[in-house]
């Protein structure tokens, strides 16, 4: 997953994509009567794309059921500005972030990276290859401006990547050092791993930790 991404440093968040007028309560007893599918963002926060998109973009084109719950889709892991981002590939196949918040470069950098690992973890959670890809591109891209060592300290005590997030932060070292390279170290390898140090510890610093850089 070497894809870079389509824009990695977008600094617009104009035209993206809203709730439409007029929508159907996400509570509504039939969702299927609505051109439109509610997905539930962390904070309970509701976005709405085109059933025919989800279907596309998840490859359930008959299966939606599957992923809905109480009419839903619960796309955990993701605040509001992630959800958006998450929304418009959706909506257009591209990856594009809000502008990042952040007073230095570093800051912004730091932003840029944790919404990849978040949009990362949702990818992961409903096998969307292709948006994995990008977000995973556009985190190596800004983790190679400073290195697998100061990304790696960057997110060390980062607690709230989830398994899915954690696992960019692990493909993303694991491919720019010789353990990883050679395959003697893999990610289910790094998650094994992290056991015997304690869950309390993050992937990041498990890493720093086996000195892998």
């Amino acid at each position: 997953m070497s894809a870079q991404p389509t824009n990695p440093n977008p600094n617009s968040n104009s035209n993206l994509p809203t709730a439409p007028p007029g929508m159907p309560n996400p509570t509504d007893n039939d969702p299927w009567g609505s051109a439109y599918v509610p997905l539930v963002f962390d904070g309970g926060h509701f976005l709405y794309v085109r059933r025919g998109i989800v279907a596309l973009r998840f490859g359930l084109a008959c299966h939606l059921a599957e992923v809905m719950v109480n009419g839903v889709i619960p796309v955990p892991g993701l605040d509001k500005r992630e959800a958006h981002s998450f929304l418009y590939w959706l909506n257009t196949g591209q990856f594009r972030l809000i502008q990042a918040e952040g007073q230095t470069n570093a800051e912004k950098r730091k932003c840029i990276m944790i919404e990849c690992i978040s949009l990362y973890g949702a990818a992961m959670r409903y096998d969307l290859q292709e948006l994995a890809q990008h977000a995973l591109g556009c985190f190596s891209h800004y983790g190679d401006q400073i290195g697998v060592k100061p990304v790696l300290v960057m997110l060390s005590d980062y607690a709230f990547a989830g398994e899915g997030g954690e696992a960019c932060i692990a493909e993303y070292a694991l491919r720019r050092c010789h353990m990883g390279q050679s395959g003697f170290l893999t990610v289910p390898m790094v998650f094994q791993v992290r056991k015997s140090y304690g869950m309390q510890h993050t992937v990041a610093s498990v890493l720093l930790q086996l000195e892998i850089v």
